[in-house]
């Protein structure tokens, strides 16, 4: 095992920031801390926006409408950036291709890495994060009291770490043939690592993706693993995987919260929902984009297309029901996203010309649909006042 040590290249951070290198193997000793999940349950939350504009990164709290710039020329790709999980931070990619991260209140920025970087995740803690850079897998933790971590290694033989979100465990895939791909599971700390199965590739499969192909379920139990056109779902227990219904390259995966469902857009007009046993597949929605899990679990909600336009609908699982809530006859919808409590939705309309807004709209289907920005690719996110 080689570790390096590296040092930090930064904008005017105080930070201590250590970037250690594991290679070919995985060995996570000393960091059971930076995996763990940060506990918000007693934490006062607020609810904000990122998105960007105009190639600038901008974040904007959804209680009193206050926007800040966090960053600017910000490359605009299928993934441009990676928020935190307690939203506390902010990963992005500038248009040189370098990443950095930054905090949501705004401040100056780290960079993670002066090589180029294939991917870029974050610790569960939400300390630092982790990426491969093509050679290796690196870490970077933002804990100045933090003088050791350890991450897999041999970025080019071990692709998508992802690690549970209850910190316990990482799912990885192992490439050694561009038509094999071996889906490994190992413990937090390195520790029995075993495979948990193998899944053919075509050619075009695992190079063409947005990230991430590895999701996990919310209770850690079972992940999803999607390279391209077809997915599967591999089991902490072991056993049989599960493969789900062909899809076609645009699909989009969403856990239950409670882990019992996947609810997915096929790329092809529908909208599926599968146990996630395996059992009750069923065609339940025309569906061209989303789908979005209500926090409760009772609800999904999903773009459509038909005649009228595209529309923002969801799907009550309790009566089989659909409700519409957006309409219009010329611009496109994507990526609904529901609020903490589950009283509005969070979507943006795209029109023609290709200038998009940020629009908030009742799930009750009374009232009307509000703009709150110009922008797109936006994610709502919950961090600590």
């Amino acid at each position: 095992m080689t570790i390096l040590f590296e040092p930090l290249r930064h904008h005017r951070c105080p930070w201590r920031i250590i970037t250690l290198i594991v290679i070919a193997t995985v060995v996570l000793s000393g960091c059971s801390a930076a995996t763990k999940p940060r506990d918000l349950r007693s934490v006062p939350l607020e609810s904000s926006v990122l998105y960007l504009q105009n190639g600038a990164l901008r974040t904007q709290t959804l209680n009193d409408g206050a926007a800040r710039v966090l960053a600017t020329s910000v490359r605009v790709g299928c993934a441009p950036y990676a928020i935190a999980p307690d939203g506390s931070r902010v990963a992005y990619q500038d248009q040189n291709g370098v990443w950095w991260a930054i905090s949501t209140a705004g401040g100056a920025a780290v960079q993670i890495s002066d090589k180029p970087v294939q991917m870029v995740a974050w610790l569960p803690s939400s300390q630092g994060v982790y990426f491969s850079d093509g050679a290796d897998i690196r870490a970077l933790l933002f804990d100045q009291t933090r003088s050791s971590a350890v991450l897999p290694g041999g970025g080019q033989r071990f692709v998508s770490p992802t690690w549970a979100p209850n910190g316990e465990h990482i799912a990885l895939i192992e490439n050694p043939r561009a038509n094999v791909a071996e889906v490994k599971l190992a413990k937090a700390d390195g520790s029995g690592m075993r495979s948990l199965g193998r899944v053919l590739l075509s050619p075009t499969e695992a190079t063409e993706l947005c990230p991430p192909q590895i999701i996990w379920s919310p209770d850690s139990t079972r992940f999803l693993f999607n390279p391209g056109r077809s997915a599967t779902i591999f089991y902490l227990t072991g056993g049989t995987p599960l493969p789900l219904p062909a899809h076609g390259a645009d699909a989009v995966y969403a856990w239950a919260p409670d882990g019992s469902q996947v609810a997915f857009t096929d790329g092809q007009g529908t909208l599926w929902l599968v146990s996630s046993g395996g059992t009750g597949v069923r065609n339940v929605a025309d569906a061209v984009a989303g789908p979005a899990w209500s926090p409760d679990g009772k609800q999904v909600a999903y773009i459509s297309q038909d005649k009228g336009g595209y529309a923002l609908r969801t799907y009550d699982l309790s009566r089989s029901s659909t409700r519409l809530l957006v309409q219009v006859p010329n611009d496109a919808l994507l990526n609904p996203q529901w609020f903490p409590a589950a009283e509005a939705l969070l979507f943006t309309r795209q029109a023609r010309d290709g200038n998009s807004t940020i629009w908030t709209a009742p799930a009750s289907g009374s009232g009307s649909a509000q703009q709150i920005a110009s922008g797109a690719a936006a994610t709502l996110f919950q961090k600590p006042k």
